[in-house]
């Protein structure tokens, strides 16, 4: 399943959920944990050129070691391959993790799947490293708990809700501000109100000018002289059994919503 925050996408195991996403784009950290006892994380931190990566995962090593409870064992090891270092790592918990530079957006990353446990993290811990993705591209993909989205950049985002039946995260850029959400038991909400209702609830659209569009609805409320255009386009993802919709209220009509945000 595709995760996708601030600039960089990976693949994480179907049954996997983010439970805790903090931090902006120059620094912050993501966790992705297992119905079990693993985890993905995932740290990141702004650096205008590339760093020494040795250094930087020594610091970690010793702050580790330092908050190991007194008198367990901490091991650690490290390996150099290709431009980033792989290590792995045994004290509260076990580790296997790379840090490395992207060129591409400027950051540092540590990504290691962790467990408390016995669990084999070597498979796994390839697989997301492999699908690590940090590219600059005219649509960043956004993706997390079943809502996937591809926006523009650069879009500063705010928190998130991570809710089973409802995920969303709103957005603000220079004359914009969006909103974009996911919702679950999609066929009961359509066959209970209609979409159209629905989504003229939902986005608080309701007198908004209704246009049915190959891929969906969209609700669109023109703004006059310096006021600001309301607009939303909602789509029903019969397959997924989810609404997936974007709201936006802009000032410039670049920011009409696209269909092709919708992944």
């Amino acid at each position: 399943m595709l995760f996708g925050w601030q600039g960089f996408s990976l693949e994480h195991p179907e049954d996997w959920s983010p439970v805790t996403l903090t931090g902006t784009r120059s620094e912050g950290y993501a966790c992705i944990a297992s119905p079990g006892r693993s985890a993905c994380q995932i740290r990141w931190k702004h650096s205008r050129r590339a760093p020494d990566l040795d250094s930087r995962l020594t610091q970690y090593f010793d702050r580790l070691r330092r908050d190991s409870k007194k008198g367990q064992e901490f091991f650690a090891e490290r390996e150099a391959s290709e431009d980033r270092l792989l290590y792995r790592y045994r004290g509260q918990a076990s580790a296997r993790g790379g840090v490395f530079y992207s060129e591409a957006c400027r950051r540092v990353f540590f990504i290691e799947l962790v467990s408390t446990g016995r669990d084999s993290l070597l498979g796994a811990f390839r697989s997301v490293m492999g699908s690590f993705r940090s590219d600059a591209e005219p649509l960043e993909p956004w993706a997390f708990f079943g809502l996937s989205v591809r926006l523009p950049s650069p879009l500063v985002a705010g928190k998130p809700t991570l809710l089973s039946g409802k995920s969303s995260i709103p957005f603000r850029g220079k004359g914009v501000r969006l909103r974009v959400e996911r919702w679950g038991l999609a066929d009961q909400l359509v066959k209970k109100h209609g979409l159209e209702a629905w989504s003229r609830g939902v986005t608080g659209l309701r007198s908004a000018e209704s246009l049915e569009e190959h891929d969906g609805i969209r609700l669109v409320k023109r703004g006059r002289a310096l006021m600001r255009s309301r607009e939303a386009i909602i789509q029903h993802q019969r397959e997924q059994n989810q609404i997936v919709l974007v709201a936006a209220e802009y000032t410039k009509a670049a920011w009409s919503p696209k269909w092709e945000w919708i992944a």
